[in-house]
């Protein structure tokens, strides 16, 4: 059996992998890994079955995406890790429900977020380098943000979403989760869709192949608070980015009650 180290030259360099040999690898530092062929899924949205079963139809389909896109080296291991791994929060998030019309679902709430705090320092104990590590955490945690990133404002919600984790990336784990997903409702072709217009809002606002989307608002900032310090600007440009996010201001001049002045500027007196 591969060693988790010794799975890299491998993902790096191409080599199919299956998930049942990722799992294997890894499940010594993240023993999850060893729940998910025994952790449901809702029927009607994943009647591929358990977890495992349905990580390991997203691994065959990132590895076929992943050579369509050319990728190779870390950007290749990162895609193939994200999609064995993306799902392990269901482990510890799995239950039963209620829907609005009294049927019993299955559902993971928040599952997305978990996996990514249990993988965290697991994975740097199983010997994965740092590097690597920040390409796979934040395609672990943000694989279900793609539909809300394109709810409401477009405009602030691509951008929020690009400042956490690589939108092409994100795009091709969204694609294979979506094929990996045999769904009865007759709404499996969401996943993909989304996906496609997410690349397209991205690529019109400028956000989607490493532009940084903070740029114009840094500039704006930075040019309302003249011989600022490196750190004033940095926490201003942080509330500010914070507070045009949500919503609650529309530029860089308005804090949150309507006053004309940059965010972080009272802090300079």
């Amino acid at each position: 059996m591969a060693t988790a180290t010794e799975l890299l030259p491998l993902l790096r360099g191409g080599l199919p992998l299956r998930f049942e040999t990722i799992s294997a690898a890894l499940t010594p530092e993240v023993p999850l890994l060893a729940r998910l062929p025994t952790t449901p899924q809702d029927p009607q949205w994943h009647a591929e079955g358990s977890v495992a079963a349905h990580s390991a139809i997203v691994v065959e389909h990132a590895h076929d995406l992943a050579g369509a896109a050319g990728l190779q080296g870390e950007d290749r291991a990162a895609l193939i890790l994200a999609a064995a791994l993306h799902d392990v929060g269901k482990a510890l998030t799995t239950r039963e429900e209620e829907d609005e019309s009294g049927t019993l679902r299955i559902r993971s709430p928040r599952h997305a977020r978990r996996g990514r705090d249990y993988l965290s320092f697991r994975l740097l104990d199983a010997g994965l380098p740092p590097d690597l590590l920040l390409k796979v955490l934040p395609l672990v945690a943000e694989h279900h943000s793609l539909h809300r990133a394109l709810e409401g404002d477009w405009a602030r919600g691509v951008p929020a979403l690009a400042r956490r984790v690589p939108l092409p990336a994100l795009t091709q784990l969204a694609r294979a989760d979506a094929r990996g997903r045999v769904v009865l409702s007759g709404d499996a072709a969401r996943g993909e869709d989304t996906a496609d217009l997410l690349d397209l809002a991205a690529q019109d606002l400028g956000v989607w192949d490493g532009a940084n989307p903070l740029a114009t608002f840094q500039a704006e900032v930075a040019a309302l608070l003249p011989g600022a310090s490196p750190n004033l600007l940095a926490l201003a440009t942080g509330r500010g980015w914070a507070d045009w996010t949500a919503g609650l201001i529309h530029t860089p001049t308005k804090r949150r009650h309507g006053y004309r002045t940059p965010p972080g500027a009272a802090l300079r007196s």
